[in-house]
């Protein structure tokens, strides 16, 4: 057996420990994730909102609004209670499309709550083949959306015949708003309230559509398992009292982002649509320690010249990824912002968040290190035979809280996962 060990620089703040090579798969280093007696991670969230509730937990950088985590359990508890009165429960699908804004956090955790399975659409290029390829594919009982992609669902819905009952985040003729149902359940319900008590783990949580470079999006189903292990994963990074990112959640990063900074109790800044002078404006004013972006954005911000007309020394952790960013430009933003690490992440949809991370003294054009409880094996695309150091093949994942599954697509998740267990993820490395 080919053992070996390399021990591992500094993530973020914390020492990574050494992971092990066993007959050519690599392996992380193993660490607890799941919390003794909880198998809803909703219920988690809840518990830790309540412990810091009068902290600010977001931030409208528009309005300059703020909302304390008090205000979010009372909202996502009514919620949740508005839901169960429309006889939604465990494994009924919830549906939600929109842009970043205060209430959007409020059905993904009223979702969480009672067991029922989020469902984000792509918020941007709605079209009425997606709209009708969303609801065909997971036959939602409720959608959460915002009013500048409502009429394409509407529309689609009443073609297909399709009873689903639309709340409207806004305002629309015809249809409830958000505000209105949030407001139906009673003070004693609220006070009353208790999380889906799950019989497992492995109870279904959300599914998250995949890019779709070929054919329709798949939905790639992940479990409240999947939960607290990918946002564990990502604690270190997000342990920062300002954060800031653009990732709606449709986007695996913005799910995670979302709820780790709840668990870490921290604040979110919302931001509007990306403008690369408005970034700065917001990280000057609130003094923001930690953004995420992706690299077309990087690379924007960096070329439009407003770095150097901001205050920005409040950054020490800049996390990048969607796409691999040239050295140079790493370099050149690490300069722009001289306090800050620089860092990038390689995931997928279908591992449900990171799979590596670079660290500090991490080697040029490096994916870096893999988390933790997590595998990587190289092999030969045409033989599947396990590849050795320096050698071009095709990479595989495999982690504890990996997705269980293409959403009602047996054939797509056989051939996209091994006889191991692990994700074929179709990139050289």
């Amino acid at each position: 057996m080919n053992k070996g060990k390399y021990n591992g620089d500094e993530v973020g703040e914390k020492k990574a420990k050494s992971f092990v090579i066993e007959d050519g798969i690599l392996k992380g280093e193993e660490d607890e994730f799941l919390e003794n007696g909880k198998n809803n991670y909703g219920e988690v969230l809840m518990e830790q909102m309540k412990k810091n509730s009068k902290l600010i937990a977001q931030v409208d950088v528009t309005t300059e609004k703020e909302d304390t985590y008090d205000s979010i359990i009372d909202r996502s508890i009514r919620c949740a209670l508005w839901l169960r009165n429309q006889n939604v429960g465990p494994n009924d699908v919830i549906a939600m499309c929109s842009h970043n804004h205060m209430n959007q956090v409020i059905p993904a955790l009223a979702s969480m709550y009672i067991g029922a399975i989020l469902n984000p659409w792509w918020d941007y290029g709605l079209t009425p083949d997606l709209t009708k390829h969303f609801i065909n594919l997971t036959k939602p009982k409720v959608l959460f959306i915002n009013e500048e992609c409502a009429k394409v669902a509407i529309e689609v819905a009443r073609e297909m015949k399709y009873n689903l009952k639309i709340i409207i985040f806004g305002e629309m003729n015809g249809y409830e708003s958000f505000d209105k149902i949030i407001g139906k359940p009673g003070p004693i319900e609220v006070k009353n309230f208790q999380c889906e008590k799950l019989s497992s783990v492995d109870h279904p949580a959300i599914i998250l559509y995949t890019s779709g470079t070929t054919g329709m999006p798949k939905g790639a189903l992940h479990s409240h398992k999947s939960m607290f292990g990918n946002i564990h994963n990502v604690m270190d990074n997000v342990k920062r009292n300002n954060a800031l990112w653009y990732s709606t959640f449709c986007w695996v990063s913005g799910i995670l982002c979302t709820f780790a900074t709840i668990k870490v109790a921290g604040k979110r800044f919302i931001p509007g649509p990306f403008v690369e002078e408005d970034t700065c404006r917001i990280i000057e004013k609130y003094k923001i320690n930690w953004i995420l972006m992706g690299t077309s954005m990087a690379n924007r911000l960096l070329k439009s010249g407003a770095i150097p007309r901001f205050d920005v020394s409040s950054i020490n952790l800049i996390t990048i990824g969607g796409a691999p960013l040239k050295e140079e430009s790493q370099d050149l933003i690490r300069k722009a912002f001289p306090n800050s690490s620089v860092f990038q992440a390689y995931g997928t949809t279908e591992l449900g968040g990171a799979a590596t991370l670079q660290s500090k003294n991490y080697k040029v054009n490096s994916v870096g290190n893999l988390v933790k409880n997590s595998q990587l094996k190289i092999i030969d695309p045409e033989t599947g035979k396990i590849l050795g150091p320096n050698q071009k093949g095709e990479a595989c994942f495999k982690s504890s809280f990996m997705m269980t599954e293409y959403y009602k697509n047996p054939e797509g998740t056989k051939k996209s996962i091994d006889d191991e267990g692990e994700k074929r993820r179709n990139d050289s490395i």
